[in-house]
């Protein structure tokens, strides 16, 4: 199962932050009960938690190790660090198979153009985690692939005339 815990969008999260609440921290706790109380699956399956790159601050422009510390800045990534603790204890006190997921921005076709991962990048890489990730571990899905939101909107527009 990959759950990708609803809300994205930082700036909604300061207009509704228990949705937030209730979208990431309550809708992942009560997936994990579900696959708790259904043991075929847990034992057979992952569970891939898909959090973010925001929960260590605004660490733009550099890589970010996977232990480093959670530093929250706005109700979005707060809501996905809390997820993540509940992933962490369920796989622990209940042998829950799971694995974090933590990308940038996802765009490409269709997709509102943030920062910046290309979207058949992301699914590889939850493909990949999916069938051959460590459970228990974390994983950063970034790319090395660094712009400006002006170079994407211009780059869009070139694309779409």
């Amino acid at each position: 199962m990959i759950h990708f815990a609803a809300y994205s969008y930082v700036q909604d999260s300061f207009e509704d932050p228990r949705g937030f609440t209730l979208g990431d921290v309550v809708a992942t706790q009560r997936l994990l009960e579900a696959i708790r109380h259904h043991s075929e699956v847990s034992r057979t399956r992952r569970f891939i938690y898909v959090s973010t790159d925001k929960v260590y601050s605004d660490a733009t422009g550099r890589f970010v190790d996977e232990t480093e510390q959670f530093m929250p800045t706005n109700l979005y990534s707060a809501s996905k660090a809390a997820a993540k603790m509940y992933v962490s204890a369920y796989a622990k006190s209940f042998d829950i198979p799971a694995l974090v997921v933590r990308s940038n921005n996802v765009y490409g076709p269709c997709l509102n153009v943030r920062r910046y991962l290309y979207a058949a990048d992301a699914a590889d890489g939850f493909d990949t985690l999916l069938h051959r990730g460590i459970v228990s571990e974390a994983y950063n899905l970034n790319s090395s692939f660094a712009v400006t939101n002006l170079e994407v909107a211009i780059h869009m527009l070139e694309i779409f005339g």
